[in-house]
């Protein structure tokens, strides 16, 4: 379906949220009858995704369908009741929309007037982990990504 190109930015995030949700919903609630490992070789998901960069953009529905057939039925099924990985658990809930509403906000928490709230919270999740094993007010970090 292609949509009016004078969507309002609030009408193209309430479509795509309604969508998105639709197939998180789908997806959460058929886990227990996917198998947790693609059958696809290396060669078979090489053919599914071997394809010349685009020139010209694709409909959202496009993406979110490609992303159904191509990327989440090959994907490892980590959040399936099935799946016992070490390092990447099954993810809560609210994981999932917390990053959502992160997203929305893309926010940059490496200096205060890029992500003032963002920042704060980072540095006040900082303390309380420096509290926790006993660093003291002097300890410091960072928060990244990839458990590092």
């Amino acid at each position: 379906m292609i949509h009016d190109l004078n969507e309002s930015l609030a009408e193209q995030h309430r479509r795509l949220g309604q969508e998105v949700t639709a197939i998180v919903s789908e997806y959460v609630a058929t886990l227990d009858s996917r198998k947790v490992v693609s059958e696809a070789t290396p060669r078979d998901l090489e053919r599914i995704f071997d394809e010349p960069l685009p020139e010209k953009g694709i409909a959202a529905e496009a993406i979110l369908a490609r992303f159904t057939s191509d990327v989440m039925t090959h994907a490892m099924q980590v959040p399936s009741p099935r799946y016992y990985g070490q390092f990447n658990p099954t993810p809560l809930a609210i994981g999932v929309w917390a990053d959502a509403l992160t997203s929305v906000l893309n926010q940059n928490a490496g200096a205060w007037r890029n992500g003032p709230t963002s920042a704060m919270i980072e540095a006040r999740v900082l303390r309380w982990l420096c509290e926790l094993i006993g660093y003291g007010p002097e300890g410091f970090g960072t928060l990244a990504s990839g458990g590092t």
